[in-house]
C-alpha cells in the first residue's frame, strides 16, 4: 500500500508544479507528541488576524480534516481514525471488514488519497495554519509557506502528557513512545521521513522556549518571508 500511495503523491505534486503560482500562503506545523501545536497555531492566528489587515481571516486545519475525509466517504470518523494514528490494518482485517454488513467499508489507500487531496486544497487556498496532517510535505510545492516543528525532550512531554490525562508517569511514557511511532508511519505515508533539513524552515524547542517566545517568532519570520 505504501508504495501505491508514494506513487499517488507524486503524481499530485506534478499536478502541483503546473498550478497557478498564486497559491498559498500557509503555515504548516509539526510536532513531537506532548509538544501541542494547537495551542501554538492558535496564537499566532488571533495575533495575525489582530495585526494585520488581511484580505481574510487565517483560519487553523487540524481535526477538521478527519471529519471532511469521513464526510467525503460517507463513514464515521472513527471507521477510519486509524490512518491518521498511523495504524495499519492486517490484510486479514482488512479482507474481513470488507464483508462487514454493519458499516461501509473503505480502504487506507483511499481515505489517504482523500487526505492528501483536501489538505493541498486547505493548503492551495491560503491563510491557513496547518497542524499535523502531512502538512510539511502536502504544502511544500507553495512558494510563500513556513515549515516549522516542535520538540521537546522525551521526559518533558511525557510530563505533559501525564499531567493533562491524569495518568502515571510509567503510562505516559509508554503513550508518547506509541504515538510518535504511529505518527512517524504515517508521515511515511507521504514520504516524509526525511531529514529534517529538507521538510522544515526551523525548529523550536518548546522545553526552553515558551508558547508566547514561539508564536513571535513564527510571526516574525512570517513577515520577513513576505507570507503575512
Amino acid at each position: 500500500m505504501e508504495s501505491v500511495s508514494l506513487q499517488y503523491m507524486n503524481d499530485r505534486l506534478k499536478m502541483t508544479d503546473r498550478k497557478p503560482k498564486t497559491v498559498g500562503p500557509v503555515i504548516t506545523i509539526s510536532r513531537e507528541y506532548g509538544c501541542y501545536g494547537s495551542e501554538i497555531a492558535q496564537m499566532l492566528i488571533e495575533k495575525i488576524n489582530a495585526h494585520k489587515d488581511v484580505e481574510a481571516q487565517w483560519e487553523m486545519i487540524s481535526n477538521v480534516v478527519l471529519n471532511k475525509v469521513a464526510q467525503n466517504l460517507k463513514v464515521n470518523p472513527s471507521q477510519i481514525s486509524h490512518v491518521f494514528g498511523a495504524e495499519v490494518k492486517s490484510t486479514i482485517e482488512d479482507f474481513f471488514t470488507s464483508f462487514a454488513i454493519s458499516k461501509r467499508y473503505v480502504s487506507d489507500e483511499n481515505v489517504i488519497r482523500h487526505i492528501s487531496d483536501i489538505v493541498t486544497s486547505y493548503a492551495n487556498k491560503g491563510r491557513v495554519v496547518i497542524v499535523g496532517r502531512a502538512g510539511c510535505v502536502l504544502a511544500k510545492h507553495i512558494p510563500k509557506s513556513l515549515h516549522v516543528k516542535l520538540v521537546a525532550p522525551l521526559s518533558w512531554r511525557a510530563d505533559r502528557v501525564a499531567k493533562r490525562f491524569d495518568i502515571s508517569m510509567q503510562d505516559a511514557l509508554k503513550k508518547v513512545g506509541e504515538i510518535d511511532e504511529k505518527r512517524s508511519h504515517f508521515m511515511n505515508f507521504y514520504d516524509g521521513n526525511r531529514p529534517e533539513s529538507e521538510l522544515f524552515d526551523v525548529i523550536f524547542n518548546r522545553s526552553t522556549l515558551t508558547t508566547e517566545q514561539i508564536v513571535n517568532q513564527m510571526y516574525s519570520l512570517a513577515e520577513d518571508k513576505g507570507i503575512i
